[in-house]
């Protein structure tokens, strides 16, 4: 019995750490036949056809609430869902309601603030539901969706800056590579050098170094910087320590 036991443990603790397991566990699949799908998110899940390769939406239950008919879906949330008809991007509701007519290039679902990142005519640009430029269309050459750490960065003339949630520009477009605040700081690169800047737009590491690596939580950083033969170690943005 105890071998049992035993063997029981191992085969649920193998299971707690499969990615697929846990996908099961958070997350309830669409399962309608001739359909394919993902999770269901806040009851919905938009759907393909099988054999039309159209899509539909569905709702928790795996009721079809949308027949297939677009072309192409850029996901749901707010119940607003993104969906492409004739080469051209709008918005409906889960009753299939046109919010935002089929004259984008792009769109992404609103995110949790309601902004909505849209391309027209080529240009790219954030509106809200009511088609309402939050920030002017080909003001930058790209813009990113906004993260979860509040910011959304953008392109101008090959160069990377970042604005925040209210579109004022933190950092103007001027750094070779970008990422994400996954800490209070985000090192990356400016005219081939790395470096590191914070959430403010400040220049908190010099763009000097040949290579960053960057350790630590969302609260606290420990920066590995290499220039020539030289190691610098910055804890908490100030040197502590140089190793030659």
């Amino acid at each position: 019995m105890k071998k049992l036991w035993l063997i029981f443990l191992i085969l649920m603790g193998a299971a707690l750490l499969s990615p697929t397991a846990n996908a099961g566990l958070f997350c309830r699949l669409v399962k309608i036949e001739n359909h394919q799908g993902s999770c269901y998110v806040d009851g919905y899940a938009p759907i393909q056809n099988t054999k039309t390769h159209k899509y539909g939406l569905a709702k928790k239950g795996n009721h079809i609430i949308i027949p297939a008919q677009y072309d192409n879906s850029a996901g749901i949330d707010n119940g607003l869902w993104a969906v492409e008809l004739n080469s051209k991007w709008g918005m409906v509701t889960v009753n299939n309601d046109i919010i935002i007519p089929f004259e984008y290039d792009k769109l992404n679902p609103p995110n949790q603030h309601g902004i909505i990142r849209a391309n027209k005519n080529g240009q790219w640009g954030f509106i809200d539901k009511n088609q309402n430029e939050l920030l002017v269309f080909g003001k930058y050459d790209y813009v990113e969706p906004f993260a979860f750490d509040g910011f959304a960065w953008v392109r101008k003339d090959d160069k990377w800056g970042f604005i925040d949630k209210d579109f004022n520009e933190i950092a103007p477009p001027q750094y070779d590579t970008h990422n994400y605040f996954t800490r209070p700081i985000v090192c990356i690169k400016k005219n081939g050098k790395s470096g590191c800047i914070n959430k403010q737009g400040v220049e908190v590491v010099p763009f000097i170094y040949d290579k960053i690596d960057v350790y630590g939580s969302q609260t606290q950083s420990t920066v590995v910087a290499y220039l020539n033969d030289e190691v610098f170690y910055f804890d908490n943005l100030r040197i502590k320590k140089v190793v030659q």
